[in-house]
């Protein structure tokens, strides 16, 4: 009871009276505009928020694998819901009045239906703020504690925070100078007398027109000015090739298909990476976890019945059970 519990609690978190929340690692920011909050670490999880550049995050874990082994995003981060992040709980298990959990464990989900994902769960006699919703689904803000997951190259480690009470220092003024205790006032400059006016020059009656070819002795003769030679301007350069520096994609290791024979049984726990697993026929141990092929199978005809399956077997970090991506099922009896 106590493991079933403690993995309840690192991989959904549990939030109400007297259920102990997860714990942030540390804090990080996002570094870009709109960076997508996920349900699952996969580019196939539902988007439950977004983050603004430089919006503050809890980190709960670190350096995640994909869900999906052929998703582009190879590394995940989970995070606490920020504050105001809108999700969903059934409504027959809330007081409408209240908004008290009246159930002893409520899942909360991305989405108004089964088929969204649990981002964590909700002890009885938790306040929930009760925003909207339909008949069958109330739509709440997130409580402390709930999961979500972001790539990892949309963060990076936070700056740190002040410490409590702390001031931060003004920069020094600069020295002012030395003034002797016996030193003169400053003297004010005497204003400028502004000169008067000269008068204007007297009219001079026009006389007859002069010679335009005849010029006065005691007048130059205006030579034009000598033209100004500009340097050319420097033709524009083509600016050098950029070398693309990009590093090349990882390989990928390659992949492992198997063949198992065992009885599709659904998952207990609804914290698992699946919503179906294999489990031997003689022992009833639990074998693999299945994850259907995209595209691939439905699995749902199978479950309870003895099968034969192919598909490609691969670890997930967070479960000591290999997962198995079904390729191909068929019956054994």
């Amino acid at each position: 009871m106590n493991r079933w519990l403690t993995c309840l609690l690192l991989c959904g978190g549990l939030v109400g009276e007297n259920l102990p929340t997860a714990r942030a690692q540390n804090e990080a920011v996002a570094r870009a505009d709109r960076a997508l909050v996920r349900s699952r670490p996969s580019l196939k999880g539902e988007v439950v928020t977004r983050l603004e550049r430089g919006q503050r995050v809890l980190v709960f874990e670190e350096g995640l694998p994909p869900l999906l082994a052929r998703d582009t995003v190879t590394e995940w981060v989970r995070i606490e819901l920020p504050a105001g992040t809108r999700v969903w709980v059934a409504a027959e298990y809330v007081d409408p009045a209240r908004g008290v959990v009246l159930a002893r464990l409520l899942n909360v989900r991305a989405g108004p239906s089964e088929d969204y994902a649990v981002l964590g769960r909700v002890g009885r006699g938790a306040k929930l703020s009760v925003v909207g919703g339909t008949n069958d689904w109330l739509e709440v803000l997130a409580p402390p504690g709930l999961s979500g997951y972001v790539a990892a190259h949309l963060l990076e480690p936070a700056p740190p925070r002040p410490a409590p009470g702390a001031t931060v220092p003004e920069p020094p003024l600069p020295p002012r100078e030395a003034v002797p205790a016996d030193a003169a006032p400053p003297q004010e400059s005497p204003a400028l007398e502004t000169p008067p006016a000269e008068p204007p020059p007297a009219t001079v009656p026009p006389g007859p027109a002069a010679d335009p070819e005849v010029t006065p002795a005691d007048e130059p003769t205006r030579q034009p000015a000598p033209a100004t030679h500009l340097p050319p301007a420097p033709s524009p350069t083509a600016p050098p090739p950029v070398a693309d520096t990009a590093a090349e994609p990882a390989a990928l290791p390659p992949r492992r298909v198997v063949q198992r024979e065992g009885i599709v049984r659904a998952t207990r726990s609804i914290q698992a990476p699946t919503w179906y697993e294999l489990r031997g026929t003689d022992t009833g141990a639990r074998l693999n976890y299945l994850l259907p092929a995209d595209p691939g199978p439905d699995l749902r005809p199978f479950r309870g019945k003895r099968v034969r399956v192919t598909g490609e077997e691969f670890l997930d970090a967070g479960w000591a059970t290999p997962l198995l991506r079904v390729e191909k099922i068929l019956l054994t009896e």
